[in-house]
């Protein structure tokens, strides 16, 4: 089954219901389902995701997404994801957060990677960026 990488935009977007990316991203979430498609995170994609809850010691809102999450599987970030996303991040420009998603999915062999992000664009080389559009 094809990997696709979610970036925690995504899921921030759909769990907490964005105004204006909230239906677009839970849409894509659908369209993975339909079209047979594994969604698949990373670690980094679960610490940005809880980072508000806990800052806001939101305990419901800490559940929920923790409950939401462990809906997809979480690939490993290795030792030489880093050194991709390190040459990604030179050569791209992408703020390292932003490179570690894409050297990511690209380790693991994703066909495509979801986001809000359209600076990912061009540096993808055979990843497939889908970024949401607002309705």
């Amino acid at each position: 089954m094809a990997m696709v990488y979610l970036d925690s935009c995504v899921l921030i977007y759909a769990l907490d219901e964005d105004p204006q990316f909230g239906a677009p991203a839970r849409a894509a979430l659908a369209e993975l389902r339909q079209q047979h498609l594994q969604p698949v995170i990373s670690a980094l994609v679960r610490l940005e995701c809880l980072v508000q809850p806990m800052a806001k010691a939101d305990s419901e809102r800490l559940h929920r997404t923790h409950s939401f999450l462990q809906l997809f599987p979480v690939v490993a970030i290795q030792d030489s994801t880093f050194e991709l996303a390190t040459e990604l991040r030179a050569r791209h420009r992408l703020r390292t957060p932003d490179a570690l998603h894409l050297a990511t999915a690209l380790r693991h062999g994703c066909t495509s990677l979801i986001t809000n992000d359209r600076r990912l664009s061009h540096a993808t080389g055979d990843l497939t960026v889908h970024c949401l559009t607002a309705p």
